[in-house]
């Protein structure tokens, strides 16, 4: 069983499944293909594909 401490909670008790979960659960949120994908480059960049 792993501790997770965070400023804003007290010491919090996690089941390496839990942690696992939380895990999985916090890269679902990240979509790789929208902050490395030239698509959604800064469109004020040159040669972007923009414009």
């Amino acid at each position: 069983m792993g501790r997770v401490k965070a400023p804003s909670l007290r010491n919090v008790a996690l089941t390496d499944r839990d942690e696992a979960d939380l895990v999985a659960f916090r890269e679902g949120l990240t979509d790789r293909s929208v902050t490395t994908g030239p698509r959604f480059a800064d469109p004020l960049a040159r040669g972007s594909g923009h414009g």
